[in-house]
């Protein structure tokens, strides 16, 4: 019996090594292993945070606290672990690297916080900051996601991304991001139109609720109609609230502002009115979409009107912006002057 018991036992070790599971590598170890000893060796002694970035620079800023403010206002350059520059708002930064573009927007710009909207590592590298904090960390590619997870390890198994240093500068924060850029357009108003107030322009016939509008030139024909699909010509400027000049119909402002495109048709274009309303209109001879100020202010001009109008990012391009020219959230500038058809 004693042996039949030794028999049986090793059996059972011997069945036990063999249905064993081999121990099966995370998503994410090799990368985890790289990036741990490139902070060892280029970092060393940097702060880590518990999700796993490594902190090179931090210094909390004396404005308020971020807290729960679902937008901030930032400067920031981003750089790869080799420092090479991918990204910066920086005018300074890209002249430095080559890299600056005269018809880019430079300076802070908004990032939401609402719920998956912000990289995980950079949620946690802000968190119970002040404004004016600056913070400079390298970020493993598995906190780059929007998603969240429970605990550090479920980022290590369920993300892969790109190991990345951030320079974050926040400059502003607030939670209601239309009412900010209405503050911004009022201060420009002030600034630049300190007769008007901006709260008597608001109910009067030629704005709407975030959109302004002022005269520049009265029009010679102010009780003329317009029929349906009529082509109404006009030229144009586009600008952003710091004056930035971002698209232009006046071929001697492109060339001003540094945006002249050769391959451009400059000079007077056109909008086809429709009796159904401004959310009808079209633009040019392909009849492309318009965003929603420009189409309501061109809409109620009257021939050889010149006037501005001044709206916030929801009548505009909202989140998402315009290329490298518009940042998200930003009230847009047009001038804009009504002519007669060119080709008469």
């Amino acid at each position: 019996m004693k042996k039949r018991h030794t028999i049986l036992l090793a059996a059972a070790i011997l069945c036990a090594a063999a249905c064993s599971k081999a121990p099966v590598s995370g998503l994410n170890d090799a990368s985890k292993r790289y990036f741990d000893a490139w902070a060892q060796v280029n970092i060393p002694g940097a702060e880590q945070t518990e999700l796993g970035s490594y902190i090179i620079e931090r210094t909390d800023g004396d404005g308020i606290e971020i807290g729960d403010s679902a937008y901030i206002r930032c400067n920031y350059t981003i750089r790869n672990l080799n420092g090479t520059v991918q990204k910066t708002t920086s005018a300074t930064v890209a002249q430095q690297i080559g890299s600056y573009n005269e018809t880019y927007f430079y300076g802070p710009m908004v990032w939401a916080r609402l719920e998956n909207s912000l990289y995980a590592g950079i949620e946690e590298l802000i968190e119970g900051m002040h404004v004016g904090m600056k913070v400079k960390a390298a970020i493993p590619g598995w906190l780059i996601t929007t998603k969240r997870y429970s605990k550090p390890e479920l980022y290590l198994k369920n993300v892969t991304g790109t190991d990345t240093i951030y320079e974050i500068e926040v400059t502003d924060a607030f939670s209601d991001v239309t009412q900010h850029e209405l503050d911004s357009i009022a201060r420009f108003l002030r600034r630049e139109y300190p007769m008007i107030d901006p709260a008597d322009t608001v109910d009067s016939e030629r704005n709407a609720w975030g959109l302004y509008y002022i005269t520049e030139k009265y029009s010679d024909a102010p009780d003329s109609t317009y029929n349906d699909e009529s082509k109404i010509y006009f030229n144009y400027t586009g600008r952003l609230l710091n004056g930035t000049v971002f698209d232009t119909s006046i071929e001697r402002v492109a060339k001003d502002a540094g945006i002249y495109n050769a391959s451009k048709t400059y000079g007077p274009t056109y909008i086809t009115w429709y009796a159904e309303g401004y959310k009808n209109t079209t633009m040019g001879s392909d009849a492309s979409s318009t965003i929603d100020g420009f189409a309501y202010a061109l809409y109620n001009m009257k021939p050889h009107e010149k006037g501005k109008v001044i709206f916030h990012s929801l009548r505009g391009y909202s989140y998402s912006g315009s290329g490298s020219t518009i940042p998200a959230y930003s009230p847009l500038i047009f001038e804009l002057e009504l002519v007669d058809n060119p080709d008469e």
